[in-house]
């Protein structure tokens, strides 16, 4: 009957621990997957990832980028990170910049040279416009897959009205993006 009370398992060593008060860390970005050479090594062509990386890369190339500082990782890939992180819900300038050093592929790429948050705020400020386009197109290949094909009954093609809900979330995002980052900044 008397029986030990189960252990919390052990945490690992050298591992950042969340502070007192503060939420676990759940949002994983697998920003690896952004890096010059990752394309060959993976066949996840429709992979969120890939797709935000594809997107990220037509709009580099419909639009100039510019980086606001020189930095190891070229424009198009900044574009692709920001655009893949505010998909996954990541806002704050902070947050991004953490989550870059605590991928061990992407930092050792980078030399452990990762954006600052002052970096990351500017680059979305002069890119606004490709942010945008990043964003919509993968929205557009996100609600083109959560919509059934139109039948062969004559039914009116939705591009218009998709064009509407893919430009409003694309700003939606990017604008929760600043707000939070923004508020964050008073902290």
């Amino acid at each position: 009957m008397n029986e030990p009370k189960p252990q919390p398992p052990q945490k690992p060593q050298g591992q950042a621990q969340p502070s007192a008060g503060s939420e676990p860390e759940t949002t994983v970005l697998h920003l690896g997957k952004f890096l010059a050479d990752a394309a060959a090594d993976r066949p996840e062509a429709e992979s969120p990832t890939m797709l935000i990386r594809k997107a990220a890369a037509q709009a580099a190339a419909q639009q100039p980028v510019t980086s606001p500082r020189r930095s190891r990782l070229s424009p198009e890939r900044m574009l692709g990170v920001l655009a893949y992180a505010y998909v996954k819900g990541v806002y704050r300038s902070e947050d991004i910049e953490r989550k870059m050093r605590q991928d061990p592929q992407f930092n050792a790429a980078l030399g452990g040279e990762v954006p600052t948050p002052q970096t990351i705020r500017c680059f979305r400020r002069l890119n606004r416009q490709a942010i945008l386009a990043a964003l919509g197109k993968f929205f557009r290949w996100r609600r083109s897959r959560a919509t059934p094909q139109p039948s062969a009954t004559g039914q009116p093609d939705p591009e218009p009205s998709t064009q509407y809900y893919v430009k409003h979330e694309a700003e939606d995002v990017l604008n929760r993006a600043i707000w939070v980052d923004n508020m964050s900044k008073d902290e």
